[in-house]
């Protein structure tokens, strides 16, 4: 009943329909003529919070292995996110944050990510800390729906599981270097292995150094330049095999180039002929320190109780132009600095039991402090501010407790059923006139899910989940926005041939989306005045479709197809809007990725990787008026191994497209808006080598 509501798929449902059909088509008859025979690995996740086949869980799951993202060649979160269905990550005005849209939820600027973005078990407490350099990663997990239960607030959309390598019982080097276009130079290193017999260490370092893609006409140099230095620590100490305790640090210190928008009118969404020209540059210089210490306990009765203690700061400043031309009239510059605490417990019962369960509690103590300044541009980069700079801090205050059960009712059906309590206490002194707020956000967040194995080979599921994204004070007026809720009902199928050289996985979800946070903003006399309102009423149909089949020995093929289709039902109650589509949502994604791995001789084989993506339609504005159509991109790998080197080249976006990332819809009136361009087409070569 709850997909009775009308919906505007026409086209894209007959193909999403097709598509099923013919992923459906293909694992009957490829399982009946077996073409060869090679076996896809099984994939071992920990999304749940223990170690699981991804082919038992009812979630819609991305998985990104050790293999995958050296040969894709995936160094942010937005390259697994160009192979994710349903999941798109672009750059926004500054490097520190991204925006990030995940089946219809997206970003919002000053609020909350739409996901729980989690590295080794500790979730990043905002969206200053997501946007890193991927180094020394084991694995990735992309869950998309609600994931309230376990990770909490914030897992509106779902939740990315980040899995860094862990120290090896014997010494390892591995480096890492690649030059490329903008004058792009990286390196990396990592060094592993033990201290004594139940200690041991891995440090990585990595080094980036980039002039830049995209020309700045207006100060004569390239807008988008990067030059970070990350370093990461990692201790395990394994006194017996009942107890771990596992200390990870790492430290960013970078700066790059930001805010390079671009005026332009509604008729010039696709002309990307319309350079940069802003006599000024912009940066964000920023400082991230993290740390976490996870300690694992074996009780007698096989349970593990697990602590997991973190904090994380950042520290950004932030410089711009204000009126984003060549002329030597207004900047802007933010300061912004963000500290956490985390505190989390968890008791895990032993994996081998029908009836499996969690229990947990969770707090954080957040304290974000913001100050923008609007004003003529002076020397040493530097803001003679107007009146009415906007001044923010926030202090918040969340806990959470938490179970769930697994139970399997027989050998072919099992039941999960989980439930979470989330408080956050929000005091905040806010906008130009200083407006002391405080409330209460809180909310239960349940998921139920019932799966049936029809036999060893096909599963289906049903999960009915809730997530919600806390509110809080808009940050130039003050003004309460409500917490977002989702409501999510969803079945699928993950089904394997039966000589497992072809895995398939499919879903079909309708959310029920109250109180969407959106974010807009404006350009006055005072400056960039920015405010976060809520949309009543929001409905959301989609799925997604994965297969992977291994073609013969050494040629893999994966695709994925992710659909999402948003609809306005009530905008504010006065009638605006409804029917429209939200904004920043593409209305479907398609991946397709061939991997193949030849023996050469003498122990050195050749690997060559080819990446499509095609991004669906998108809108910016409430009206959908200004709308980028579908994009396309290619990037490719190629290169010759053995057991201890590897040389490569790489390409990204080698079809030079380009679309908005950063938009600014009506900023400075109608029909006048603010955009950055992405970065063009890059080529690049590298070596790895390891012992």
């Amino acid at each position: 009943m709850y997909f009775s509501k009308e919906t505007n798929l026409s086209f894209d449902r007959s193909l999403f329909l097709k598509s099923i059909g013919f992923c459906l088509a293909v694992i009957f008859l490829m399982s009946e003529y077996s073409l060869a025979q090679v076996e896809l690995e099984e994939i071992v996740v920990t999304s749940r919070k223990r170690e699981e086949s991804l082919r038992d869980i009812p979630d819609s799951i991305t998985v990104f292995d050790t293999t995958v993202i050296d040969r894709a060649n995936i160094t942010s979160i937005q390259n697994f996110a160009d192979l994710t269905p349903n999941l798109t990550i672009i750059d926004q005005l500054r490097p520190g944050t991204q925006t990030m849209t995940i089946r219809g939820m997206t970003t919002i600027q000053n609020g909350e990510l739409p996901v729980a973005f989690v590295v080794d078990g500790v979730n990043a407490p905002s969206m200053n800390f997501i946007n890193q350099e991927l180094i020394d990663v084991e694995r990735i997990e992309v869950l998309r729906g609600p994931q309230g239960t376990l990770y909490g607030r914030g897992a509106v959309g779902g939740a990315i599981n980040i899995i860094t390598k862990e120290p090896t019982d014997e010494f390892e080097f591995v480096g890492k270097a690649t030059y490329g276009s903008g004058n792009a130079l990286f390196a990396g290193a990592t060094i592993s292995g033990p201290i004594s017999d139940h200690l041991a260490f891995r440090l990585s370092a990595s080094k980036r150094d980039e002039d830049g893609l995209i020309d700045n006409l207006g100060a004569g140099t390239e807008a988008d330049p990067i030059d970070e230095t990350t370093i990461q620590a990692r201790l395990i100490y394994r006194p017996n095999d009942r107890l771990s305790v596992d200390w990870r640090g790492r430290m960013l210190d970078g700066e790059a180039g930001g805010i390079y928008l671009v005026r332009i009118g509604t008729e010039d969404i696709d002309d990307f002929t319309i350079p940069v020209s802003s006599n000024i540059n912009g940066f964000d210089d920023r400082d991230i320190h993290s740390t976490s210490l996870k300690v694992d306990y074996v009780l007698s009765n096989g349970a593990t109780f697990t602590s997991i203690s973190a904090y994380n700061d950042t520290d950004s400043y932030f410089y711009g132009d204000g009126d984003f031309s060549d002329a030597v009239l207004f900047a802007q510059d933010w300061v912004i600095d963000v500290k956490a605490f985390n505190q989390e417990f968890r008791l895990v019962s032993d994996d081998s039991q029908d009836l499996r369960w969690i229990l947990g509690a969770f707090y954080q103590d957040r304290e974000d402090t913001e100050l923008t300044n609007f004003g003529m541009e002076a020397p040493g980069f530097t803001v003679i501010p107007f009146p009415g700079g906007q001044r923010e801090t926030r202090d918040r205050k969340s806990w959470a407790v938490f179970g769930q059960l697994d139970y399997d009712l027989s050998e072919q059906l099992s039941i999960s059923a989980g439930v979470r309590y989330d408080e956050e206490e929000n005091f905040s002194d806010v906008g130009q006139l200083s407006v002391k707020a405080e409330k209460t956000f809180s909310e239960v967040q349940p998921k139920i899910s019932l799966s049936y194995d029809w036999d060893e080979n096909v599963m289906t599921y049903a999960t009915i989940s809730r997530g919600f994204r806390p509110g809080g004070f808009s940050p130039t007026s003050g003004v309460l926005y409500e917490n977002e809720i989702s409501d999510n009902f969803e079945i699928g199928i993950k089904a394997s041939s039966p000589d497992s050289r072809i895995q398939f996985s499919g879903a079909l979800f309708y959310i029920d989306f109250s109180d969407q946070q959106y974010f807009y903003s404006r350009v006055t006399d005072g400056g960039v005045q920015r405010f976060i309102a809520n949309i009543e009423d929001t409905s959301i149909t989609g799925g997604e479709l994965e297969l992977s089949v291994k073609l013969a020995e050494g040629w893999d093929l994966n695709l994925g197809y992710g659909l999402t289709d948003t609809e306005i039902d009530d905008f504010d109650g006065s009638g605006d809007f409804i029917g429209n589509k939200t904004p920043q949502v593409n209305d479907h994604t398609f991946n397709i990725s061939s991997q193949y791995t030849k023996i050469i001789s003498n122990g050195w084989q050749f690997v060559g990787r080819v990446d499509f993506e095609n991004r669906g339609e998108v809108n910016w504005d409430l009206s959908n008026t200004v709308t980028t159509s579908s994009k396309d991109y290619l990037n490719f790998y190629a290169g010759i191994e053995n057991d201890s080197l590897t040389l490569f080249l790489f390409g990204k976006n080698i079809l030079d497209e380009q679309q908005p990332t950063a938009m600014g819809t009506d900023v400075f009136g109608p029909g006048i808006h603010l955009r950055t361009p992405s970065r063009p087409e890059s080529y690049g070569v590298g070596l790895k080598f390891r012992f």
